[in-house]
């Protein structure tokens, strides 16, 4: 008699590994995709039009962008000015040749 609960017990968990699988490979599509608009709101084409800018005496990443008068957020524009540059912070040195987007 206790062989029907094997086979309806094995049935049950067969599903819930399914859903589980399932659950599991949606939640990895959904952050894949997420991921991938965000690097791509983030990420600087190889076909953009670059500029190089020597840093003088008192010039800080946000006053290059606002005098090239860059259109959107600044603050994004710095962190495309950083990557671009290799830059961990945002403090720049007198003399420095920093390549910028030009949009």
């Amino acid at each position: 008699m206790t062989q029907p609960y094997l086979v309806i017990g094995d049935k049950k968990r067969k599903a819930g590994r399914i859903r589980f699988i399932l659950l599991i490979l949606c939640v990895t599509i959904v952050m894949w995709l997420l991921g991938a608009s965000f690097f791509d709101q983030n990420a600087v084409g190889s076909d953009q039009e670059m500029v190089q800018i020597v840093v003088e005496e008192g010039d800080s990443l946000w006053s290059i962008c606002k005098e090239l008068q860059m259109e959107g957020d600044i603050r994004r524009m710095i962190y495309q000015i950083k990557i671009i540059n290799n830059l961990e912070q945002s403090t720049i040195y007198p003399g420095q040749v920093l390549l910028v987007p030009v949009h």
